[in-house]
């Protein structure tokens, strides 16, 4: 099938030409209409000579003159257009809903809820002036520092707490022995001195 409008070939069962955009309808059951070519009017229609397809015209005498027309060439016959059928309008199908699907059921499991030990709760104000008046006994505070530094069921804070005390006794330690051996030292170098 040809374009009506700019004679360019185009697929049989499209109603807009891909070239120019114009819309054809194509005629059921008539041959398709061909693009229009000078060969083919020359080949169906010969022209004619010009003195033979206008008549002489005859001027009045003292009528201003008149210029010559150009020369009118004769127009290639023209194929009879199929009448075109009217196509009922499409009535538009209503929107498709989309489906949903429902969401697969997840398993569930059931957990044990947490619960928390007597490791992770934090100490009251009470617990850590009892665990400082326990400091105060001598051997016994020691000796409990060192079992909540070291022991694996003891409450966090309290472990850590017992920690920090450790490293403190250590570091006052060290300190004592040093402090402790200086003045040793300088009394001893007094007590020389007077001798």
């Amino acid at each position: 099938m040809y374009c009506e409008k700019c004679g360019k070939q185009m697929p049989d069962d499209s109603m807009f030409c891909p070239n120019c955009g114009a819309k054809n309808q194509p005629a059921s059951g008539s041959e398709p209409i061909k693009p229009f070519s000078e060969a083919g009017a020359a080949a169906a229609a010969p022209i004619k000579p010009f003195s033979e397809t206008v008549e002489p015209v005859v001027v009045p005498v003292g009528a201003p003159p008149v210029q010559a027309a150009p020369p009118v060439q004769a127009a290639a016959p023209v194929q009879p257009v199929p009448p075109v059928q009217q196509v009922p309008p499409v009535q538009a199908a209503p929107p498709v809903q989309p489906v949903y699907e429902q969401p697969s059921p997840q398993p569930t499991y059931q957990t044990a809820p947490a619960v928390a030990s007597d490791r992770d709760k934090p100490m009251s104000v009470l617990a850590y002036l009892g665990v400082m008046l326990l400091m105060m006994i001598p051997i016994v505070g020691f000796v409990m520092v060192i079992i909540w530094a070291f022991s694996g069921n003891v409450n966090k804070n309290l472990k850590n707490w017992s920690i920090a005390m450790l490293i403190l006794m250590i570091v006052g330690l060290v300190i004592g022995i040093l402090f402790g051996g200086a003045v040793a030292l300088i009394i001893s170098s007094m007590m020389d001195a007077m001798v």
